[in-house]
């Protein structure tokens, strides 16, 4: 049987450092990426470190505008 009474909302409380945590690890995931990105002479590696950089700059983006992800997902699954 399915549940039908989710309460989605119940789901997104997250502790007050996740957004430290968002914006620290796209940082250092920028770092990373623009460095295996520009500095490698292997397509491959540029292609591993171009995704790493712009995954980078996500999770930097997402941990920014913490609230502002919260309220969309808040709006989405409620």
């Amino acid at each position: 049987m399915l549940a039908t009474g989710v309460d989605f909302g119940a789901l997104l409380n997250f502790p007050a450092w996740t957004a430290q945590v968002f914006i620290y690890a796209g940082l250092c995931l920028l770092l990373l990426g623009l460095m295996a990105w520009l500095g490698s002479h292997r397509l491959q590696r540029r292609t591993w470190g171009r995704r790493l950089a712009l995954s980078g700059g996500g999770l930097f983006v997402v941990g920014s505008a913490w609230s502002t992800f919260l309220n969309l997902l808040t709006y989405v699954l409620g």
